[in-house]
């Protein structure tokens, strides 16, 4: 896809707004402005230095750089010269409410002199227009492209007043006059942001709705710019149903700290629903057998009824999009999340492990539910989804049912030849990998309260049931509280999980005799990637480690050989398909398709 860059997306995306709303009239001149977007720290220095060492931690050598590089440029400053970095320091981004109008970008950087000459001589070098009237100096026309084509400064009080507007200058300096310039909310982490839901949702859906003009020749490359545009689509209507979002971030030699902080709005359906929730029970999560590879356990389920109505659908599209990672419930019956959610009671888990039947991997799902008729009901709900001798699918095979121990199993296969069917490569793919790693086969079954959903080889969920850890080990729960800070008293631990990339890639490769050998050239893992979800007040906080030593990892990953893995890929695929392509026009296809990939994956340039 061509790259736009952020200051034509940001034009782009409100001249549509003024296109599309005629109705609406922006307020005039800087009186209007809001900020849509406010980064702020206590400390340049301090926050360079934790960066520095999450860079360092991680083994990326050239981040400390990138990061000091992009730092200047959120603040409109070439660089760090002339400014005192011991200060606090903020930059917006203002927008019109209602939009109607470009947003602006505006800073206010502290100077480690008082008149800020140091500065400005930096600034100067790199433009070719300067022009100054009273106190403003206005600078265009930038030697390097990727700096702002206009920018405007004022100095006043040991800071610098930065915008790429005069009404940004002048916002600025109103605020700052009058003591109402806002600051990001503190997170009690060196960087922060604090974004304005509506207006951040509006802006995410404008740049979706964009006609994707260059998005690329060929129909794959076509089909994922639209997903991807779909995916912001929705992100932004899931921003517009908070007031603000926040978000902290901190790094140590060790790991990278995140915390994600969602305002609901007062006396909305959201914020009753979200006082309503509690933990989950450690009887619940004790339903997840031990070893395993990845986990979750939550509540937040009880969330989608009073969230944007196109949200299931879109957590649908993910899951089906994402069938590697266990979500995948009804393979290609939409609308299964939909017809769940009057039965659902909110809990929810999922793991993933090795398979204890057949070879590969295997995932399972458990939701949770306070009535045992309403998990047969869920049950009943998935079987009519599936595909009946009356309505045949090419794609999935609907299995008999049967009974063990007293509980009905229902169940489908994907179909080995789907690929074939396919019209994007990616996509052929992902359905060959399913095969290998053995996640063909999905059975379900309501044990007691719960709807237990199990992707692997057949027999797979009779296994998995008779492993639940039944409360022989310390509940994941607390396991994962292990890697926070206790919880304050003001705030309801609301879910938990931990994700091990490396780990489940290494497992994966070990499974299959054909990939043996390629296990000993992957990284080892690092520790596993850590969060959980709390309630405070109207509010939900996500907090997320993510150990370096996992990022070394990944980093490790680019420099082997990726051609042997994809080789190995390929063979499998031709092998195993092509069994049930008679038609000598089909194999080539799905050659030309398997070769094409190969080639771009392998020439797709570094980040």
């Amino acid at each position: 896809m061509r790259q736009l860059r952020p200051w034509r997306v940001l034009l782009l995306a409100c001249l549509l707004v003024s296109w599309g709303v005629p109705g609406s009239r922006a307020a005039e001149g800087y009186a209007g402005l809001k900020p849509m977007v406010i980064f702020s720290f206590d400390s340049g220095a301090r926050l360079l230095q934790r960066a520095g060492l999450g860079f360092q931690g991680a083994g990326f050598t050239t981040g400390a750089a990138w990061f000091r590089r992009r730092l200047a440029s959120a603040l409109l400053i070439p660089g760090f010269k002339g400014v005192d970095l011991y200060r606090p320091g903020h930059s917006f981004l203002l927008s019109p409410d209602p939009p109607g109008k470009a947003p602006l970008a505006a800073a206010l950087v502290p100077l480690a002199d008082k008149h800020g000459d140091e500065l400005l001589a930096a600034i100067r070098e790199r433009y070719t227009t300067v022009y100054r009237k009273g106190g403003i100096h206005t600078f265009s026309v930038p030697v390097n492209p990727e700096d702002p084509g206009y920018i405007v400064l004022a100095v006043a009080e040991g800071h610098a007043l930065i915008s790429t507007g005069i009404n940004g200058l002048r916002w600025l300096a109103l605020h700052r006059r009058d003591g109402t310039l806002p600051v990001a909310a503190d997170m009690g982490m060196p960087l922060r942001l604090t974004f304005d839901g509506g207006l951040c949702g509006r802006f995410l859906q404008l740049v979706a709705s964009m006609d994707a003009d260059g998005a690329g020749e060929g129909a794959a490359q076509a089909d994922s710019a639209y997903t991807l545009l779909r995916h912001l689509h929705e992100t932004g209507v899931f921003c517009a149903a908070f007031t603000s979002i926040d978000l902290g971030i901190d790094a140590s030699i060790r790991e990278f700290s995140v915390a994600l902080r969602l305002h609901a709005p007062l006396d909305s359906p959201l914020a009753a629903r979200l006082a309503t929730l509690q933990t989950p029970a450690p009887e619940f999560g004790n339903q997840l057998p031990d070893a395993l590879l990845n986990w979750d356990i939550s509540v937040l389920p009880a969330l989608l009824p009073v969230l944007p109505a196109t949200t299931a659908s879109w957590l649908e599209r993910l899951a089906d999009s994402t069938q590697l990672l266990g979500l995948r419930v009804a393979p290609r019956a939409e609308g299964w999340l939909k017809l769940l959610l009057p039965v659902l009671d909110g809990r929810h888990a999922s793991g993933m492990l090795k398979a204890p039947v057949g070879s590969g991997l295997c995932s399972l799902q458990i939701f949770g539910f306070d009535d045992t008729r309403k998990a047969q009901a869920a049950l009943s709900i998935l079987d009519s989804l599936l595909p009946t001798p009356a309505h045949p699918s090419p794609r999935i095979i609907t299995l008999p049912s049967r009974t063990k121990g007293g509980l009905r199993i229902i169940g489908c296969q994907v179909a080995a030849q789907t690929a074939t069917n396919s019209s994007t490569i990616g996509s052929g793919l992902d359905e060959v990998l399913v095969q290998m790693l053995g996640l063909g086969t999905v059975e379900m079954a309501c044990p007691e309260r719960s709807l237990v959903v199990v992707r692997g080889a057949r027999g797979t969920l009779d296994e998995l049931l008779k492993r639940s850890s039944g409360g022989n080990t310390l509940p994941l729960l607390d396991r994962a509280a292990r890697f926070f800070t206790p919880l304050r008293p003001s705030q309801t631990l609301l879910g938990a999980g931990q994700y091990a990339p490396i780990a489940t890639l290494r497992a994966a490769a070990g499974t299959l005799p054909a990939l043996r050998d390629v296990v000993g050239q992957l990284p080892f893992p690092g520790d596993a990637l850590c969060w959980r979800v709390v309630r405070e007040d109207h509010s939900l906080v996500w907090q997320l480690m993510l150990p370096t030593n996992e990022m070394t990892a990944w980093s490790r990953l680019r420099t082997l050989d990726a051609a042997l893995l994809q080789e190995l890929v390929a063979q499998f695929a031709l092998e195993q398909l092509s069994r049930d392509v008679t038609d000598r026009s089909q194999q080539e296809l799905l050659r030309e398709r398997l070769r094409r990939l190969r080639e771009n994956t392998l020439s797709a340039p570094a980040e």
